[in-house]
């Protein structure tokens, strides 16, 4: 009995999540800060959840969510204007240092599946494709992240490429309402670049 009511628990947590994911990504296409806290109660959820699926690696990645999300609350809050913020363009100088956050946390997503950080909850594991695809799914969210913390347009792109590989790997794990948080994901990354491209022409003019 306790094991089939901590389930629906643990059930019912992932649904939250799912939830709160969706309507921060919802705010994220309005250019609106409660993108930040509300996001922030989902990527908590999902430490714990991923963490109870003993889904380590990605356990890591809602603390690193949970963290740069902070920093992009701050970030927006700075620069808030009438909850709208200052859309921006990446320059070469901005792409270098995507490509050095790119680099980074797939090589640190990596040494944590490979088992190479000295931690006791991390074992390292056979490689396989979907490793592969979670290490990559990884660091493109963590340069969709670190863009939208900087309010630069092109945050849109890496998270639907992100989305289109989530969602068969999350069916695949069979967490199903987080895999329908992930297709919605992608309907509104599509929605919220459209947005986005609306507001610059309307700057322009």
């Amino acid at each position: 009995m306790n094991d089939y009511f901590f389930e629906y628990v643990l059930k019912s947590l992932e649904w939250i999540a799912a939830i709160c994911g969706i309507v921060s990504v919802y705010f994220s296409s309005k250019q609106n800060i409660l993108v930040y806290p509300i996001g922030i109660i989902s990527t908590l959820l999902y430490i714990f959840i991923f963490y109870e699926h003993t889904i380590y690696g990605e356990m890591v990645i809602q603390v690193y969510y949970t963290l740069v999300s902070f920093y992009g609350w701050f970030e927006w809050h700075q620069n808030q204007k009438d909850s709208k913020i200052q859309i921006l363009h990446l320059d070469s100088k901005s792409i270098l240092k995507v490509v050095l956050v790119g680099i980074l946390s797939f090589a640190f997503v990596f040494s944590i599946y490979m088992g190479i950080l000295p931690f006791d909850i991390f074992k390292a594991r056979p490689f396989s494709m979907f490793m592969f695809f979670d290490i990559v799914s990884a660091t493109i969210f963590f340069i969709a992240m670190y863009l939208m913390a900087k309010r630069f347009i092109e945050h849109w792109y890496f998270w639907i490429i992100g989305n289109l590989i989530l969602v068969p790997m999350m069916f695949y794990r069979d967490l199903i309402p987080t895999a329908m948080q992930y297709i919605v994901f992608l309907i509104l990354a599509i929605h919220g670049l459209y947005l986005w491209k609306i507001q610059i022409k309307s700057e322009l003019k």
